[in-house]
């Protein structure tokens, strides 16, 4: 049974917006904090231009491929198969650590409302320090599921709506926080590595816009729909971001926001008291909720696309009453949750961000490649400003992905070094 073709342009443009908007910016913002200090906006700006010009590949290449493979489907007609199977595992692999991420951040803001431990009496035992967090956000994975397979419509509408809800979080820490951005030096920068470093780390908060593509099967019109929400996506959550760091800065000192697990709420505390502390504390458990149930949307496309083609077990391909990959979708939550014995926000971000980096790398490639191989193909979105077949965002987009891939910490690359070598394993079996 297909996937049903049911999304709007408005649902698909918010499905991007829900997941960008989530543990990014409401908890990465303080460790990027520790980093660049001030200059912290520096950094959004500069990750916003790297996602810009990634975001212009992905527009192009779905308007020639809208199908819900995605990567798989880009790269398999540029470089062939098992060079495709390799990039789509990466990308299964981020995804499935992006949401163990975002929900850690979700456990860490509800934990601090509602002491679990406390009232089971275990707070004081070393060996279940981290039992508050680690059971919401295993609740949280296991809830995003059960949403998920009533059917990609209700999803994408509630979504919608906790999607508004974040944006209203973020306009008011902007109302609260901008007035007060004047008495800040926003150019006084602990260094130019830290700006770079930082960028490196909050690049996390723009993930989410190639998530979009995976949904081009089930998107109205997706070669016209699916380059717009892609892009405009990108587009709205940097001038949000931006502004957020600004006037973030202008309520908190960097030093006391890097010392912070809930960053938003802590500025809510200062403006509002108690209750604004509550506020930004609930509105961020909605944006980081939103964000794991439509990374979770996302990769369970992703894992039906391939199964789809033969390149993922053919269980993967079975479809509910109601046009969900529900095998996908369990598949999704339980390996999702497996990874929730990392404890280190940070670094499973900069895990996912070395991931993605390649993946855009690769990206970027292939789209240059298929411009030579591929000149007649329809793109109904091109990108522009071009040299020959060599599009200049693409090309500036390449040499800035790499300076980026250098600022990431050591262990996480090593650990996406070895989820590569596992995907190069098992494309032996499926190419």
């Amino acid at each position: 049974m297909p996937l049903k073709r049911e999304l709007t342009l408005v649902e698909a443009l918010f499905s991007g917006i829900g997941i960008i908007i989530g543990a990014g910016i409401y908890a990465i913002i303080a460790q990027a904090a520790s980093i660049a200090g001030n200059g912290i906006w520096l950094s959004f700006v500069f990750a916003a231009f790297v996602a810009a010009t990634a975001g212009l590949s992905y527009a192009e290449l779905s308007s020639m491929f809208p199908k819900a493979g995605a990567e798989y489907d880009y790269i398999k007609p540029a470089f062939g198969h098992r060079f495709a199977f390799i990039v789509a595992w990466l990308a299964i692999f981020a995804s499935f650590v992006g949401i163990t991420t975002v929900a850690m951040s979700f456990g860490g803001y509800i934990s601090a409302i509602f002491c679990l431990s406390c009232t089971l009496g275990i707070q004081e035992n070393p060996n279940i320090a981290n039992f508050d967090w680690l059971f919401w956000a295993a609740m949280l994975i296991i809830f995003s599921a059960l949403v998920l397979l009533t059917g990609v419509k209700k999803s994408a509408e509630l979504a919608v709506a906790i999607t508004t809800l974040s944006i209203v979080g973020l306009l008011i820490v902007i109302g609260m926080g901008l007035p007060h951005a004047t008495k800040v030096d926003l150019f006084e920068i602990k260094s130019i590595g830290g700006i770079f470093s930082a960028a490196g780390l909050v690049f996390f908060a723009y993930i989410g816009f190639e998530e979009i593509v995976r949904l081009s099967e089930e998107t109205k019109n997706p070669e016209k729909n699916i380059p717009l929400a892609v892009l405009l996506s990108i587009l709205l959550t940097s001038i949000l971001y931006v502004l957020v760091s600004i006037s973030v800065l202008g309520l908190v000192e960097a030093e006391e926001l890097a010392s912070t697990q809930n960053p938003m709420a802590v500025v809510g505390g200062i403006v509002f008291g108690r209750e604004g502390h509550l506020l930004l504390s609930l509105i961020a458990l909605f944006a980081t909720s939103s964000t794991v149930l439509l990374i979770m949307l996302a990769t369970s496309r992703i894992l039906y696309g391939m199964s789809s083609e033969g390149a993922l077990p053919s269980f993967l391909q079975k479809v509910s009453k109601n046009g969900v990959p529900k095998a996908a979708v369990f598949t999704t939550a339980l390996i999702s949750m497996a990874f929730l014995s990392f404890a280190s926000i940070e670094f499973v971000a900069s895990t996912v961000n070395f991931s993605i980096f390649l993946i855009f790398l690769i990206v970027n490639f292939a789209l240059i490649n298929l411009r030579m191989k591929l000149p007649a193909k329809h793109r109904p979105f091109k990108v522009p400003f071009s040299l020959g077949p060599v599009p200049l965002p693409t090309f500036i987009g390449i040499i800035v992905t790499m300076l980026l891939l250098l600022s990431i910490d050591h262990e996480a690359v090593l650990f996406g070094t070895i989820a590569l070598g596992f995907g190069f394993l098992l494309s032996i079996f499926y190419t």
